[in-house]
């Protein structure tokens, strides 16, 4: 494991960037990680209205999840 302690850590892209992002559908939010040098770093946490499951990236470079309401 790269990362522990996620809330049903459900999906994951590489962002434009470099970074890893990684829906985490039991806390209802995507965590934006750096995983250079070998160790894993939440660098921030976007907060959901819904649980996010599955990601990918769109064309314009954004993050899109499927978000369940509940």
């Amino acid at each position: 494991a790269i990362l522990s302690g996620l809330g049903f850590a459900n999906g994951a892209v590489t962002t434009t960037a470099g970074d890893l992002a990684v829906a985490a559908t039991r806390e209802r939010a995507i965590h934006l990680v750096d995983v250079g040098d070998g160790e894993a770093t939440i660098m921030k946490t976007l907060k959901l209205r819904g649980a996010p499951d599955n990601l990918t990236m769109s064309d314009a470079g954004r993050i899109v999840a499927a978000v369940h309401p509940r």
